[in-house]
């Protein structure tokens, strides 16, 4: 996710990234015995955008 820089930077892009953070988290409670599908995941050759490719995730069921 991207929210600009330089002149054009997102005022907004704070909230933004705790709201994602915060989401994740409780999402991820909700797993049952998440695990990697692929361990590790392949990462991306470019240095300006780093991380991986895809980061998938499998997992029994998902609680309540």
């Amino acid at each position: 996710m991207g929210f600009g820089g330089g002149d054009h930077y997102c005022v907004g892009a704070p909230l933004a990234r705790l709201e994602v953070v915060a989401t994740l988290k409780a999402f991820a409670r909700r797993l049952e015995a998440p695990r990697l599908v692929s361990d590790p995941p392949s990462y991306r050759k470019n240095a300006a955008l780093s991380g991986p490719e895809h980061l998938l995730v499998a997992f029994e069921r998902l609680n309540d």
